[in-house]
């Protein structure tokens, strides 16, 4: 064999283990040039872990939820997002010590918060509270009926008793044969929804809601009440938005239910607070309850969810109705 020869072989057989190591780096990972797969030094994802448990700890002081792995996950996912991992310290540092006042606050609450809510969620409950603590005041007129929902999300809860208060109105105006235009009803109540997420409050005001399988109208929504909606057909989906004038009857607002802060200077005669405090720690509970007592109303109801729990029975009395509970403010 010529020398020639001899000497493109030797350089193919190079270039062929040339190729075989690239690929074996392509499958384990980047290698070392001692031959071995290199590592990412342990200290950088544990620092990455510090600064995650600090931030975690910010996010529960202000807003009570009682943080598990998959809100690390959550919050883990939008701290990429929102800062480099070489600006990761000076960043936690300034969130630590601002708080609900930082920029970034909102787009991580967002991340944590659960939405899921229908119209008349828990119906035997509503209809329980609605006869017993809203009807009399209604027709006494002495004042207007103040409704609070605290955490509505994105408006159900408040707008499903308010839906209930405007087809008791409006049926006792038709049978007295008076105009029952919306516009035209006598509606003597005053409504406050307050969330922490801006952005379910924004879906709030407009008021559309998609009837679907999983909408917003599920579980037996009572079809008379869809007089009060007009269909929106711009939409792709089925979807309803609430006449208004009954719009204009509820406020929304953003609140911390943790900042010992009451949203209105008013006192309500109900407080919903349903399903929102399964996700808090048994201190923030105690804490939102008490809020919530000085809110009310002498003989002012709180009406929780069927997991929520009572914490402190010094400052409210049971009242059971069939199968739904609410809670009467004591007397002083």
């Amino acid at each position: 064999m010529s020398t020639d020869l001899e000497d493109r072989l030797k350089e193919l057989r190079l270039s062929m283990a040339s190729l075989k190591v690239a690929n074996e780096k392509n499958q384990s990972g980047m290698v070392s040039a001692a031959g071995k797969p290199e590592e990412k030094p342990a200290l950088v994802k544990n620092q990455k872990q510090v600064f995650l448990q600090r931030v975690m700890r910010v996010v529960q002081k202000y807003t009570g939820i009682a943080l598990t792995l998959q809100h690390e996950e959550k919050l883990s996912r939008q701290l990429s997002k929102i800062v480099k991992a070489t600006e990761l310290n000076h960043w936690v540092s300034n969130f630590e010590m601002l708080g609900d006042k930082h920029k970034n606050w909102r787009q991580l609450i967002e991340s944590l918060t659960v939405h899921e809510t229908y119209f008349f969620r828990h119906h035997e409950q509503f209809k329980a509270v609605f006869d017993q603590a809203a009807r009399q005041q209604v027709w006494s007129k002495s004042r207007p009926l103040r409704i609070w929902s605290a955490a509505c999300s994105s408006g159900e809860e408040i707008y499903t008793f308010l839906l209930l208060l405007a087809d008791m109105v409006q049926k006792e105006q038709v049978s007295k044969g008076e105009l029952t235009r919306i516009s035209a009803l006598d509606l003597p109540f005053e409504l406050l929804g307050t969330d922490l997420s801006n952005s379910v409050l924004d879906s709030a005001r407009k008021g559309c809601y998609r009837n679907t399988e999983l909408g917003a109208f599920r579980d037996g929504f009572p079809k008379a009440l869809f007089r009060f909606f007009a269909q929106d057909r711009n939409q792709r989906e089925e979807c309803y938005c609430l006449d208004a004038d009954l719009r204009k009857l509820v406020a929304f607002k953003q609140h911390n239910l943790l900042s010992g802060i009451l949203p209105d200077t008013r006192s309500f005669d109900v407080v919903f607070c349903r399903n929102v405090m399964i996700y808090f720690d048994d201190a923030s509970v105690t804490k939102v309850q008490a809020l919530i007592h000085r809110s009310l109303n002498t003989n002012g109801v709180m009406v929780l969810g069927p997991t929520d729990r009572l914490m402190d029975s010094t400052l409210f009395v049971a009242n059971k109705v069939g199968e739904s509970v609410f809670y009467r403010k004591r007397p002083a």
